[in-house]
Order: C-alpha cells, then structure tokens, then sequence
C-alpha cells in the first residue's frame, strides 16, 4: 500500500497538466469507462481499445455544458457558433463541416446553453451556490495511480476536486432523482465513483474518503438541478464492480486470453418482471381513467 501510495503521489504530479483530448487519449493506463467495458466481458473489454473515439451532438453538448459551468475559458475549442440558423442548406453543411469536431450551433441555442450553465452555477448546495464551490476547488484533476490489490495501473479525472467534496457533473435525460438513480447503476456511476474516491484517498492519505457528489442537470427544460451525494452502499456496490472488472482484466492478461462468452442461454423472466393483467393498462376499471 504505502508503494502505491507514494507512486501516486508521483504520478499525479508529472500528469497534472494533461489537457482533456490527452488523457483521454492514453489507453495504456485504465480508466473507469475502460473498466465498464470489462464487466460486459473481456473480449468487449479488448475490442473497446481499438475503437476510435466517437462524437455525437448529445455527448458534444454534455462537453458544452461542462465547460460552461466548470471552464468557460475553453468554450471555444467546444462550440462553433453559426451566424443564423443551422439547417440542410449548403452554407450550414459546409459549416459543419469546417467546425468538425466541435458543436455546431446558432447564437440563439448557444444562448439557451449558457443560461442552462448559469442555473447550474447559481444552485444552492449546503446553503451556497455552486460557482463559490468552482472557485474553491480545482476542475479536471487527474490522478494516476497503481490499483494496490493488482498493481494495475489506473487513472481517474475528476470533475471538481474540492476541499471538501469530489463533484461530478452529469448531463441526464431525467427530471425525477429516482429515475437518475437508475440510470446511474445500469451506466455503472457507482464504478466510477468509488474509483475516483479511491483515487483521492490514496494520494491525499486520509483515512476517510470526502463526500462524492453527484450533480444530475436535466437536458430539458425548466434543466433541473440536483445535488446527489453518494451513499456507502453505492459506493459498496461500485468497488464490487470496480474489483470484478480489475480481476476479469488481470486474469485474461495473465494467460492472454480474452472470452467473448459467447454460447447457449436459457431465457428466463425475474420474479419482478412477471406480468399480470393488472398491469395492463386497457384491463384497468374505467374510475382509473377519470
């Protein structure tokens, strides 16, 4: 432990000024999207390797989002703005197509963006907005370090690594917390967060791990906002993930041998997916209609 330790230290300090498309250009050293891949099975794990990073006007905008609230310095490399309105013409297309790379969009949705950013930084958390907690903390902090089960080496970058807290910013299509939560355990936030929390602890040597917060902004108006601290028991269920994922990797690289585990299932239904005709909604009494 006390090696990991200290290679943490050392680490973190020759990788603090990574830019965003470096580190996320070294697949050489593990990051938690990487350990996602492991637990669907190793040869997924493998075949993600050797994907090209892909964009979509969905992931462009979560990037906008996040530099406009944690970073407005560099906006510009995230957003080109179209004078007028972007459509199938060919000045839009060729546009488009200069500006490949980066979000295409009119001053008018560019506008709407950065008064969603503006209702993120305004946000009450603990009785104070969220911008004075921007001001205190250090944005995109990245961290390498070696796992001490396995002695893989891993990395992580937090979004905003606070005095107090860790906050990670996240772009959902939910209003409801109930409804994020889900999609935050079937997108495996739970790995990350312990991940990231592990991280942090190992190189600032605490013997407990600040709060990790998770702040869900809804894509869609009235853009919700909601300040998710992440329980024990999530974090519980992200180090399983997190010590599955690292011993399926170590495993296979031992005998280099990937698995698809491709062959015969049996398909069945769980107990909480049985249907019934209750639940079909045209067997309901006509008073659940009124």
């Amino acid at each position: 432990m006390h090696n990991a330790i200290t290679t943490t230290k050392r680490q973190l300090c020759e990788k603090r000024t990574l830019s965003n498309a470096q580190y996320h250009a070294d697949k050489d050293v593990l990051s938690s999207t990487m350990l996602k891949t492991a637990l669907v099975n190793p040869a997924h794990y493998i075949a993600s390797l050797t994907e090209l990073n892909t964009s979509s006007p969905q992931k462009l905008f979560g990037t906008l989002i996040h530099a406009l609230v944690l970073e407005p310095e560099t906006v510009n490399q995230v957003v080109a703005l179209y004078p007028g309105l972007l459509g199938k013409d060919t000045a839009s297309r060729e546009f488009r197509k200069i500006n490949e790379g980066r979000l295409c969009l009119s001053l008018a949705d560019f506008f709407a963006a950065k008064a969603m950013a503006d209702k993120v930084r305004e946000a009450p958390f603990r009785g104070r907005p969220f911008w004075k907690y921007i001001e205190e903390g250090e944005v995109e902090a990245s961290f390498y370090f070696d796992d001490p089960t396995t002695g893989i080496a891993c990395r992580t970058r937090l979004d905003l690594l606070h005095p107090d807290f860790t906050f990670d910013l996240k772009s959902t299509r939910h209003s409801a917390p109930a409804q994020f939560q889900k999609d935050a355990i079937a997108l495996h936030y739970d790995l990350s967060v312990y991940m990231y929390t592990l991280s942090r602890v190992l190189y600032e040597q605490t013997p407990a791990a600040k709060p990790f917060v998770l702040v869900p902004v809804d894509s869609a108006a009235p853009h919700g906002v909601h300040f998710m601290p992440c329980s024990n028991d999530f974090l519980r269920n992200g180090e399983r993930k997190y010590a599955t994922a690292l011993a399926t990797i170590k495993a296979c690289s031992d005998v280099d041998h990937w698995p698809s585990l491709d062959g015969e299932y049996e398909m069945d239904v769980h107990h909480w997916q049985t249907f019934t005709p209750e639940l079909a909604t045209w067997r309901k009494p006509a008073a659940a209609f009124n």
